[in-house]
């Protein structure tokens, strides 16, 4: 199992190598994209904060960069992984708290 360090490793060097927890090229690209927008940051921050997220979670990469990409699209039912994406970026997207399940009762 890859764990948060050896992402965080991988990441030091050459993200574009690393495919951990199903997760492709592709996922990790669109989710650093995400991120960047969202906080208006470099690609290397942006990677390190997903690593990060994924220690501080115990989610996988694949898992993590997914759900980021359906809170991202508006999603507003509830999804795999929405409770430690929204916890962790929910504030940046708008209409974040609609996500079932995470909005004021």
């Amino acid at each position: 199992m890859t764990t948060a360090r050896d992402i965080m490793d991988v990441g030091a060097t050459n993200y574009h190598n690393l495919h951990a927890g199903g997760s492709s090229r592709h996922e990790i690209d669109m989710a650093i994209g995400v991120v960047m927008g969202l906080r208006r940051c470099s690609e290397r921050q942006a990677f390190n904060e997903i690593a990060a997220a994924v220690g501080e979670t115990g989610v996988s990469l694949g898992g993590i960069c997914r759900a980021l990409h359906m809170l991202a699209s508006g999603r507003t039912d509830r999804f795999e992984h929405s409770t430690e994406v929204v916890g962790l970026w929910g504030e940046l997207v708008g209409g974040a708290s609609d996500v079932v399940g995470h909005g004021p009762p």
